[in-house]
């Protein structure tokens, strides 16, 4: 920008603007530094810089640097002058603009996403959390039944027993039909009490056999023929589409029929006026898909994610572990089950299990 050339009593003597020449800088400690044999300099904005600018030798607001060279005489006895260079390092100060900028984006950018990680880092483990802690209360839950099970179970199967033969043997002896009516209910609300408690003992019980195999269809058949009777007292009908051929599947005999046997309870106590039962099995190369389809009064949407949950029925005297009891099972053997319903139509609950590789 400018070259000046200033004498030892702080004066400009020559430059190449000509509107300074003259001008005695007496405020500038940099050129008394260089007169006195230190080089030096400054910079800074035009109006940072001292005794360098005025309104008559620059008109410009870039950043400035100013340096400061002392001149040695001929006699090398002192300084005799002082040059004065002044520059404005443009390229300089946008490279420095520049990577003052990429540093602010690049801080800016990785706080970002470090928010971004920790966000998704706090969110998953909260997530893990809330799953620990429903297992956990799951866990409980099935705890509390283990202990009822184990308490109950095998004290009351003796007298239900007697009292269902008691009810048997008074079918068997009376020719009245109101008398055989009365037995027969008592038979099946004995056959629902036994129900309960098989759910009880098996849901609080491992799997003995894991590998395990049986045939799918032979199942449904032994659970339809089960409910029979309680069909032809209230008026379901029960229709099938099975298939011919055997479909084993992985699980135990014992077990699925216990599966079937809370489903087809279910569709019976939903449909108590009477209705239709729908059985239908399907399989493809690795599964085989069972399908239960009844008329009942359907389930609520928002009664359909808790249905699984141990303990929790909406049912008038039901335990709250049937269908949880199957969704046990089912996973046990790699399976899965999915429940559709429509208040007022229907529900349909499928069953989907691997096929039994031999």
């Amino acid at each position: 920008i400018r070259v000046s050339v200033i004498n030892t009593n702080n004066q400009i003597i020559w430059s190449s603007n000509e509107n300074v020449v003259g001008i005695s800088n007496m405020n500038n400690q940099f050129i008394k530094d260089a007169s006195a044999g230190n080089a030096g300099y400054q910079s800074g904005f035009p109006r940072d810089l001292v005794g360098v600018v005025t309104e008559a030798s620059i008109d410009r607001d870039d950043w400035l640097v100013a340096n400061y060279i002392p001149v040695i005489g001929d006699d090398h006895q002192g300084v005799i002058g002082v040059i004065e260079i002044l520059r404005a390092p443009i390229e300089l100060a946008n490279a420095i603009d520049r990577g003052t900028t990429l540093i602010w984006s690049s801080i800016l950018t990785g706080g970002i996403i470090l928010y971004l990680v920790l966000f998704a880092v706090i969110r998953q483990s909260d997530k893990l959390i809330r799953s620990q802690q429903e297992k956990l209360s799951i866990q409980t839950r099935l705890a509390t039944i283990g202990e009822m099970a184990s308490s109950v179970a095998h004290s009351i199967r003796n007298p239900i027993a007697s009292i269902r033969s008691s009810a048997e043997l008074s079918i068997e002896e009376s020719d009245e039909p109101e008398i055989v009516e009365s037995m027969k209910d008592i038979i099946c609300e004995v056959e629902r009490f036994d129900l309960w408690v098989n759910e009880l003992l098996i849901f609080t019980h491992a799997v003995s056999n894991p590998n395990a195999s049986t045939d799918l269809v032979e199942v449904i058949e032994a659970s339809l023929s089960h409910f029979s009777n309680r069909a032809q007292r209230t008026g379901i009908s029960i229709q099938t589409k099975l298939s011919q051929a055997e479909q084993i599947v992985n699980g135990e005999y014992g077990l699925l029929v216990q599966v079937m046997n809370s489903l087809i309870a279910n569709a019976f106590d939903a449909m108590p006026h009477g209705g239709q039962l729908m059985a239908r099995v399907s399989a493809d190369k690795h599964s085989v898909r069972l399908t239960l389809s009844d008329t009942g009064f359907g389930i609520p949407p928002e009664r359909l994610s808790s249905l699984f949950d141990p303990l929790v029925t909406h049912k008038n005297g039901g335990l709250g572990i049937g269908l949880a009891l199957v969704n046990q099972v089912i996973k046990r053997y790699q399976g899965h089950i999915d429940i559709s319903s429509t208040v007022g139509a229907g529900t349909d609950v499928s069953i989907t299990l691997p096929l039994k590789v031999l």
